[in-house]
């Protein structure tokens, strides 16, 4: 529906209550990419799992923010992250293969450090991005914030601390945002010059010879690239777990 409004009208904002798990949001910014617009994208959750700086509580969700834009020559830039300091796939997945977490992705009921993955994904109590304050922990409990605001507050759907217990519904709210760039310039400058800065970027000396500098977006593309001619890994436990 955004898409469909910012392509009669230049920009389109559209919030969702009463709604569930929404996936991965970069599939959301992707397709208003995909139609030549730039598309953003929130999402609350159903349960907390992010504790706020200074606490011991989780409060918020992993709450990501997607973005998409269109170049010409280039794939789109793309940006698809979590406002916690790790995704909540990912500290399930170690908690499968039995892996550490490494400090700072998660607290303890204490508010200690917990780097017990298993544990770490039975309490839920992950940090925001940047985890602590001197790493900036108060920027992606931030984001996290701004992403409630615009996912749960703006559309009237439940902020997950508030549900009743024993809710009917998850009430779980997002947020989508897709702007048409002839809106704000003449066609095609937009991606032209969005083409340059990515070219700029991806120009730009590394560090390390052995690794360039990349753009957000660069390594989505190129695993997926590969995954669509070798095939999708799937951990064993995960596997199993399917199968039983």
């Amino acid at each position: 529906l955004a898409i469909e409004k910012a392509l009669a009208h230049g920009i389109g904002a559209v919030g969702v209550r009463n709604s569930n798990h929404y996936a991965a949001a970069g599939v959301y910014a992707s397709r208003a990419a995909e139609q030549g617009l730039i598309g953003l994208s929130t999402t609350a959750v159903y349960k907390p799992g992010v504790v706020p700086l200074f606490g011991k509580a989780a409060m918020l969700g992993t709450n990501p923010i997607a973005f998409a834009a269109p170049g010409r020559r280039n794939r789109p830039f793309f940006l698809d992250i979590a406002t916690s300091t790790v995704a909540m796939g990912k500290l399930k997945l170690a908690a499968r293969e039995g892996k550490p977490l490494p400090e700072g992705y998660a607290l303890d009921p204490q508010g200690r450090a917990q780097t017990d993955a298993a544990r770490a994904y039975a309490d839920r109590l992950m940090t925001p991005l940047g985890g602590t304050r001197l790493m900036g922990g108060h920027k992606g409990y931030g984001l996290a914030a701004m992403v409630e605001i615009l996912s749960t507050v703006l559309s009237g759907a439940t902020f997950g601390p508030l549900r009743p217990d024993g809710a009917e519904r998850f009430d779980v709210g997002h947020f989508c945002l897709a702007i048409h760039p002839r809106a704000f310039r003449e066609d095609g400058d937009f991606e032209d010059d969005l083409d340059a800065f990515v070219d700029a970027l991806r120009g730009s000396p590394p560090a390390d010879p052995d690794q360039p500098v990349l753009v957000p977006g660069d390594p989505e593309h190129a695993v997926r690239e590969r995954r669509l001619a070798e095939g999708i890994p799937v951990p064993a436990s995960l596997r199993d777990t399917v199968r039983e």
